[in-house]
C-alpha cells in the first residue's frame, strides 16, 4: 500500500543514540490519528517494549510523520521493532 510506503520511508531514523548504547532492543505497538493533510496529531503507547527509552523514541518518530497520502487510515496502529544488527 502506498501510505504504508510513505510512513517506511520517513521512519528510516527513529532508532536514537542512547538507546544504541544501551543496546535496547523490542517492538512497541503505536496507535496515532491523522487529520485530512496527512499529519499525525495524536500519538499514544498501545503496548511497551518493556523500555521507556525506546516507547519515547516511537511515538516521537510517529509524531513527526508529514504528508501521508489520501488512502491512509485516520485511525492507524503500528508496530515499530527495534533491532540492533551484529
Amino acid at each position: 500500500m502506498a501510505w504504508q510506503n510513505a510512513v517506511q520511508r520517513q521512519l528510516r531514523q527513529w532508532y536514537s543514540e542512547a538507546a544504541v548504547r544501551q543496546g535496547l532492543q523490542g517492538e512497541v505497538l503505536v496507535f496515532f490519528l491523522l487529520d485530512e493533510e496527512g499529519n499525525v496529531t495524536a500519538a499514544r503507547i498501545e503496548q511497551s517494549s518493556g523500555h521507556a527509552l525506546l516507547d519515547a523514541d516511537a511515538v516521537q518518530a510517529v509524531r513527526q510523520l508529514r504528508g501521508l497520502p489520501s488512502g491512509t487510515p485516520r485511525e492507524v496502529l503500528l508496530p515499530l521493532r527495534f533491532r540492533l544488527k551484529d
